[in-house]
């Protein structure tokens, strides 16, 4: 079976090809030289027909990926499909925005699935397909702390996706909690709020262990295959920094900053 090269692969390829011939960097890289000239000529991988670019937008889109939002491979036709279905339409909205900006295409229109009662934005890109699913903790970086501004809306896709928030003044209750069963991603999330916000996340701790089961909408039942994990923001100072520097894009969520 023919090798897929990543991205990050055919940009090492290309920036080292300026110094040195094909058949030395075929040594350095592992990478056939007959692909190699075929990359010098101007043939490229899939990937490459798609360049990502460390932008807001893109930075939303890898939050909402590492939670709600998912890619899917069809095999009969070759279709790959990336999508999000929620509840809230504003969510969508967002996510439809961002993805159209990151392709360079025109927003696809959303449509309404009355059957499960979600919104739902589908866009189809091989190229970003391949990118995404070679990505690792390490390359996020480049893309997610670019800037502020990307850092921003890369925590706002995740808990826009996984994200709540309760705020009972009577009880003097202020929280927003993330979930998710990627424990790494947890303790980045806590990493960036602290560094670049201030904010002390606690956790992360186990919030359901693998094993259970959960209800959808659809009334579908779901065994949980990994541990979910959490990390909370507490108090009133925690929650309203939170929600004035980061927030949410749902307004049912956003909404308790003026109430704070």
């Amino acid at each position: 079976m023919r090798k897929r090269y990543s991205y990050e692969e055919y940009i090492k390829a290309m920036e080292l090809l300026r110094h040195i011939g094909t058949r030395k960097a075929s040594r350095i890289l592992g990478i056939p030289r007959s692909t190699l000239i075929n990359w010098r000529r101007g043939q490229k991988p899939w990937q490459a027909k798609w360049t990502p670019k460390p932008t807001k937008e893109l930075a939303y889109i890898l939050g909402t990926l590492m939670g709600d939002a998912y890619l899917t491979r069809f095999k009969p036709n070759y279709q790959y499909d990336i999508r999000l279905a929620a509840k809230d339409r504003d969510f969508v909205d967002e996510f439809n925005r961002c993805l159209a900006v990151v392709l360079g295409r025109k927003p696809n229109k959303i449509i309404y699935d009355k059957r499960r009662g979600l919104w739902v934005a589908r866009y189809g890109s091989k190229a970003f397909y391949q990118w995404f699913v070679s990505l690792d903790m390490d390359s996020l970086k480049r893309y997610v702390e670019h800037d502020e501004e990307n850092v921003v809306f890369f925590l706002r896709g995740l808990f826009d996706s996984d994200g709540s928030i309760t705020v009972n003044k009577e009880r003097s209750l202020y929280k927003v909690k993330f979930s998710n069963t990627n424990l790494k991603l947890l303790h980045y999330v806590k990493m960036l709020l602290r560094n670049y916000f201030g904010i002390e996340a606690l956790g992360p701790k186990i919030e359901k262990l693998r094993g259970g089961v959960s209800v959808k909408r659809s009334g579908e039942v779901i065994t949980r295959r990994r541990d979910l994990y959490k990390i909370e923001i507490v108090g009133k100072h925690n929650v309203s920094t939170y929600l004035e520097n980061i927030g949410f894009t749902i307004w049912r969520k956003q909404r308790y900053r003026s109430e704070i």
